[in-house]
């Protein structure tokens, strides 16, 4: 293998182009002619397919003017891997997600204005995780995270079982 293929063959360039086929093959099933979603979920697949492609090409430039392959590979930890990933899964696709997903029901279902639908979005996404606390009677797991608010969200405390 050259020296040229083998710094082409980083992991993170591999993932990037596998992310970029995947996001190609989602804008080709919604320009189909089946697809009705509108053109909101169109544009926010462009948009990531733009973005992925410019970290995909700084990846690849990185990796050619870099003079030799790592000499050592990075080690990730599973159990670290793992509690990064449920730690994003919740916060990103949960409160985010539920936020994204009101601002989008509120202005282009409802037809409240911009500026109205995000300052609702954005209450009730902030709010979400203490309602859900206080209607559940539970707490938040505090682990695996910064403290953000002391003595209740982070700090490394193992949740109650």
């Amino acid at each position: 293998m050259s020296a040229a293929l083998a710094r082409l063959t980083d992991g993170r360039i591999l993932f990037g182009a596998a992310q970029l086929a995947l996001l190609l093959l989602f804008l080709s099933t919604t320009l189909g002619g089946k697809y009705r979603g509108g053109w909101f979920v169109i544009v926010v697949l462009l948009l990531t397919l733009l973005f992925q492609g410019l970290a995909l090409g700084r990846d690849i430039v990185a990796a050619l003017r870099r003079e030799n392959p790592p000499a050592r590979p990075v080690v990730v930890s599973v159990a670290a891997f793992a509690g990064l990933l449920v730690l994003v899964s919740y916060w990103v696709g949960f409160v985010a997600g539920f936020t994204l997903f009101l601002f989008a029901t509120w202005r282009f279902v409802c037809g409240f204005g911009t500026g109205r639908a995000a300052i609702l979005a954005l209450a009730f996404g902030a709010l979400l995780p203490f309602a859900f606390g206080w209607t559940l009677g539970l707490t938040l797991w505090r682990g695996a995270m910064v403290e953000v608010v002391p003595g209740f969200i982070g700090g490394s405390i193992p949740p109650p079982l």
